[in-house]
């Protein structure tokens, strides 16, 4: 792969997974931009991605080696973060989110986005603002919590040199997300997916439940959106999610809905009443007015992209 002047490199770390193979698939339509991505999976990114004449792939022991090109890049993208509650884990994930800012930062690379998580929240209910106080009531939350102090230290110690951004991100869905890393917001989908096409009846507990769900298309544009802007007027911490709010009685109604024009079988909801009040959402709102990105998947489109995957996968 050959660099054009007029072309900036972004390295994407953690490329393997849900959010970062989606960032390479979108990135590879850019002609103004080369993508170096750093993952656990070599082979299996490489193969996925043979097409894309933008890209170069690299493995952990790249990394290791000192065999990546850092002077080449303008922008890093962080994804690579253990979705594990296992504290071994985070703590390793922990150790390689600093030697990538460390190195990031010894390279001269100006531009540095963190993917955080809206975890950092906690179970708090209400409308999650940037101003809200994080209060993490997980392991992984308060991991994700220390990958953004860690930013915002890198940036006074550099002297403002590297312009370091952590992302909140909303929980994301998508088709084909590993079943293991889904959170309760995306099981709910794709529990309700699964009952439908079974045939069984969809089970809703409670009914007042409101959720927002993230397409992950919309999240990775969303990224890539923050990376064209000048880092020198990107803040510290933005919230990434969409303003689209449902409640648990909407997305059961849309999967039905789904699945009846797909199966043309009749699919019933069965509700069991409980008391659930259950709002948890982010205010997105600076992002979308400093970036002038908007996301652009609904529900709908959402719960369809699922069922869609699911139902090609169980007629393979």
């Amino acid at each position: 792969m050959k660099h054009s002047e007029k072309q900036k490199t972004i390295l994407i770390t953690g490329a393997g997974g849900f959010l970062g193979d989606e960032l390479i698939r979108q990135l590879s339509y850019r002609e103004d931009i080369a993508v170096y991505a750093l993952t656990s999976a070599k082979e299996k990114v490489t193969t996925r991605h043979k097409k894309t004449k933008n890209l170069l792939v690299f493995s952990l022991a790249d990394w290791e080696n000192q065999a990546i090109p850092l002077h080449n890049v303008d922008t890093v993208i962080h994804c690579a973060f253990s979705r594990s509650a296992d504290g071994s884990s985070l703590a390793k994930s922990l150790e390689f989110t600093s030697d990538v800012l460390i190195q990031s930062c010894k390279a001269g690379i100006a531009s540095f986005i963190n993917i955080s998580s809206e975890g950092v929240y906690g179970s708090a209910e209400g409308i999650w603002k940037e101003s809200t106080p994080p209060v993490p009531e997980s392991l992984y939350g308060m991991a994700k919590l220390s990958t953004e102090i860690v930013m915002k230290q890198a940036k006074r110690i550099s002297c403002n040199k590297i312009a370091a951004t952590s992302l909140r991100v909303s929980s994301l869905v998508g088709a084909g997300m590993d079943a293991g890393k889904k959170n309760h917001a995306v099981k709910i989908i794709s529990t309700f997916v699964s009952n439908a096409l079974k045939g069984k009846p969809i089970q809703v507990i409670g009914g007042k439940q409101l959720f927002s769900y993230m397409d992950v298309r919309d999240a990775a544009d969303g990224i890539i959106a923050l990376s064209d802007l000048d880092p020198s007027e990107r803040k510290e911490i933005y919230n990434l999610g969409t303003e689209i709010r449902a409640g648990i009685l909407e997305v059961a109604q849309v999967v039905k809905d789904i699945a009846e024009k797909y199966m043309e079988t009749l699919v019933h909801i069965d509700v069991e009443k409980k008391n659930i009040n259950m709002v948890k959402v982010m205010d997105s709102s600076e992002f979308y007015r400093e970036t002038g990105w908007l996301p652009k998947y609904g529900i709908q489109d959402i719960a369809e992209a699922v069922f869609i995957h699911e139902w090609k996968t169980k007629k393979a």
